[in-house]
C-alpha cells in the first residue's frame, strides 16, 4: 500500500471527527468539503455562519438583525490588526471576542452587553464543522490548510502543515 497524506493522518481525523456513512462520531462535527464552504480564499471566517450565530446566542442582535453585522466588522478589523498590532496582540483580542468578554451598546438605552460568538453552556448548540484543503489567500500568496475545524464558522483548530503556492491567476 502507498501511503500519502489522504490516506494516512488527515483521513483518519476526519474519520474520527466527522459523521460519515451514518456513522455517529464522538462529538458531532459535520464534515464539509472545503469547496463547498459559502466563502472566498481570502476569508478568514465563514461570515454566513458567524451571522447566524451571533443572532442566536445575542438576544439584544436577535432583535436588530443587522447589528450582527457590526461585530462581524469588529471581528475583521480585529484579524486585520495583525499588521499593525502584531500576531500576539491580534490574538489576544480575538480570544477575548470568542470567551464573551467584549461587549457592544446593544442593550436598553445603549447599555454595553457581552457579546457571545460559542455557547460553551450548551456546546451541542454550536455550528462544528470539520474540512479539508482549506484554502485561505492573501495577495499572490496562498496557503492550503490539510484539516481545518470550525465553530460557528470560526476556524479555531488547524491541523497539518501549510503547504504555499502560487496564488491562481
Amino acid at each position: 500500500m502507498n501511503f500519502t497524506e489522504g490516506n494516512t493522518v488527515e483521513q483518519m481525523i476526519l474519520d474520527t471527527f466527522a459523521e460519515r456513512k451514518g456513522e455517529v462520531p464522538p462529538a458531532h462535527w459535520d464534515y464539509v468539503p472545503a469547496t463547498n464552504l459559502p466563502r472566498q480564499p481570502e476569508d478568514v471566517t465563514v461570515e454566513s455562519w458567524v451571522r447566524e450565530a451571533l443572532i442566536r446566542l445575542n438576544p439584544e442582535i436577535a432583535a436588530q438583525p443587522d447589528r450582527a453585522d457590526e461585530v462581524i466588522y469588529n471581528l475583521r478589523a480585529c484579524i486585520l490588526s495583525v499588521q499593525a498590532d502584531g500576531l500576539v496582540r491580534a490574538n489576544e483580542n480575538f480570544m477575548s471576542w470568542l470567551r464573551g468578554e467584549k461587549t457592544m451598546p446593544f442593550g436598553p438605552n445603549g447599555e454595553h452587553v457581552p457579546v457571545r460568538l460559542v455557547d460553551f453552556e450548551a456546546p451541542d448548540e454550536n455550528r462544528l464543522t470539520v474540512t479539508n484543503q482549506w484554502t485561505y489567500q492573501v495577495g499572490a500568496v496562498e496557503k492550503r490548510f490539510d484539516v481545518v475545524f470550525l465553530v460557528n464558522g470560526i476556524p479555531l483548530v488547524i491541523g497539518g502543515r501549510q503547504r504555499h503556492l502560487p496564488a491562481a491567476r
